[in-house]
């Protein structure tokens, strides 16, 4: 028999990495709407002028030093979590007809079920 609550640490780093995707989407689907991002893209808009606003508020995904992921390790990252929901936003991907180049973008859902 396990003891009661032995794997609530597990737990919570789950609610942890729930709310931080559920904050980088919001996050994104305020800045950007439903239009489609590839990676880079939106690793450039992660950027920030010497001493300017981060528009993104902290919720950009970052390295376990704490440094915005590569283009190429965003879009690694990103592909694993399309299509699933946190709370009421998702990730969408696809491949753009004329580049060739898969896109990102996030829809809203008011009624997520």
């Amino acid at each position: 028999m396990t003891d009661f609550l032995g794997n609530a640490d597990a737990g919570r780093g789950l609610d942890d990495d729930h709310a931080d995707w559920y904050a980088f989407l919001s996050t994104w689907h305020h800045l950007h709407g439903d239009m489609p991002l590839t990676a880079q893209e939106l690793r450039a808009d992660a950027e920030t002028e010497y001493e300017g606003p981060d528009r993104w508020k902290g919720t950009f995904l970052t390295t376990a030093t704490g440094k915005p992921l590569t283009a190429k390790s965003l879009g690694k990252t990103l592909a694993g979590q399309v299509d699933r929901w946190r709370s009421d936003v998702v990730l969408r991907a696809e491949v753009d007809a004329h580049t060739k180049i898969k896109v990102y973008k996030v829809e809203r859902n008011a009624d997520p079920t």
